[in-house]
């Protein structure tokens, strides 16, 4: 026995959160049977999840960044204005 169960818990800023790697993965305790199938999910829940959390902190600093520029835009058009 491994004493695993199909869950992961995650640290989102400092608070402990469980996800189920599949339907009902709280109650389902890693054996020597099911163990390829518990990889397989640790890993899919791994890859997807973080190449999904690189895109959307990409997606926040691109958005910052026009922010930024529009931002500078703006003041270097009015100080040329005035």
């Amino acid at each position: 026995m491994l004493y695993l169960e199909f869950v992961v818990t995650e640290d989102k800023l400092g608070i402990a959160e469980t996800v189920d790697l599949v339907e009902g993965g709280a109650d389902i305790t890693v054996d020597k049977n099911n163990l390829p199938a518990y990889l397989e999910a640790q890993l899919r829940y791994r890859l997807m999840n973080r190449i999904v959390f690189i895109q959307y902190l990409v997606l926040c600093f691109k958005f910052v960044g026009l922010i930024y520029l529009n931002n500078m835009s703006y003041n270097i058009h009015a100080l040329i204005m005035y």
